[in-house]
C-alpha cells in the first residue's frame, strides 16, 4: 500500500505535463488522438506511439556494422537498436511502442538546449494516405529503411519536409505557436516542443534501400507519383516530443544546426499487422488512431 500514492501521483504529475502521451492500462481500449496540424481533414490515418528508449552514436542504415560512427542519436521503438542491427535482430527485440506488434527502429538526432542535451519524451509517428488515391497504398515491405531530410542542412529545408510546432496547439488563436515553423517555437507552459520529419511516399517498386538511403523514394504531387517512382507507401511523419516549454534558447541538433533535422525508419513491424492497418485504415479511409 505504500507505493501506491507516490506512482499514483507520478502519473497524475506525467499526465499533467505531457496530455495525451498517457499510455493506456493492461485491457483498456485504445482512443483514437488527435492528430496534429498536417493530419487534420486526413481520409485514412493510424498511428503509433514509441516511449524514449536510448542514445548512441550509431546509425544501422547509413553506418552499419561500425558503432560510433554517427553522430548521436536518439532511439524510438525497438529496445535493441544499434549499429549492428538487421530486420532479423530487430523483429526479436522489444519494443517502446505502444502498439506491441510495431519494433521497426525510429531515431533522429540528439537535441541541445544552450549547448545541454534534452532527452525527448516520446514519438508519435503517423502513417497515412495522404493525397493519393486510397485503395492505392501499400504496406512497407520487410526491412524497408529510409532516411528522411537533410543532415547537412544550414538553412531551412520547407515545412514540407521537417519543422517545429508547439503539441496540442493548432488554432490561429494560438498565434505563431499554433502554426508549424522552421524554427523553434516560444510553446505555452502548457505545451511542449515537437520536431516533426516529413517522409517521401512514393516507392520504386524495387529497392528496400539505396545507396544514399533515399533515391528509392520520391515525395509524391498533388497525390501523383512520379513515373520513376509509381508504387505508393503510406505517407509517414514522425513527430518527436521534447520537455522544453517558454523560450527555447538556442537549439542545436547532433548533427549540426537546427535546420538539420531528419529522420530514420527502419521496418520490423509484424507484417501481417502492418499490412491489415494499411487495409483497415489507409484503404478504407478510417481514422484508426493508435493501434
Amino acid at each position: 500500500m505504500s507505493n501506491v500514492l507516490p506512482i499514483a501521483a507520478t502519473l497524475l504529475l506525467v499526465a499533467a505535463l505531457f496530455p495525451g502521451l498517457a499510455w493506456a492500462a493492461p485491457g483498456e481500449q485504445r482512443r483514437p488522438q488527435a492528430p496534429p496540424p498536417a493530419e487534420i481533414g486526413e481520409r485514412g490515418v493510424f498511428a503509433t506511439l514509441c516511449r524514449f528508449s536510448h542514445e548512441a552514436q550509431d546509425d544501422p542504415i547509413v553506418y552499419p556494422g561500425q558503432a560510433g560512427k554517427s553522430h548521436l542519436h536518439t532511439f524510438f521503438g525497438n529496445t535493441t537498436t544499434n549499429a549492428a542491427s538487421t530486420y532479423e535482430s530487430l523483429r526479436a527485440g522489444g519494443t517502446t511502442c505502444r502498439t506491441s506488434e510495431d519494433a521497426s527502429g525510429y531515431w533522429v538526432p540528439a537535441l541541445f538546449r544552450n549547448g545541454a542535451e534534452v532527452k525527448p519524451v516520446a514519438m508519435k509517428v503517423y502513417y497515412r494516405t495522404g493525397r493519393h488515391d486510397a485503395e492505392s497504398v501499400q504496406a512497407f515491405p520487410p526491412a524497408f529503411r529510409v532516411v528522411a531530410g537533410d543532415t547537412n542542412a544550414t538553412a531551412a529545408q520547407g515545412i514540407t519536409t521537417t519543422f517545429w510546432h508547439c503539441r496540442g496547439l493548432r488554432g490561429e488563436e494560438d498565434g505563431t505557436a499554433g502554426r508549424p515553423s522552421v524554427t523553434p517555437l516560444t510553446c505555452p507552459e502548457d505545451s511542449t516542443l515537437s520536431l516533426h520529419i516529413r517522409f517521401p511516399e512514393c516507392w520504386d517498386g524495387a529497392s528496400i534501400d539505396s545507396p544514399d538511403h533515399k533515391s528509392h523514394m520520391a515525395y509524391g504531387t498533388r497525390g501523383t507519383c512520379p513515373a520513376s517512382h509509381p508504387v505508393v507507401l503510406p505517407s509517414l511523419t514522425l513527430i518527436s516530443h521534447y520537455p522544453i516549454s517558454g523560450t527555447p534558447g538556442t537549439i542545436t541538433l547532433a548533427s549540426g544546426s537546427q535546420f538539420s533535422g531528419h529522420a530514420d525508419f527502419f521496418n520490423a513491424w509484424d507484417q501481417e499487422f502492418l499490412a491489415q492497418s494499411v487495409r483497415e485504415c489507409l484503404n478504407a479511409e478510417v481514422r484508426c488512431g493508435v493501434r
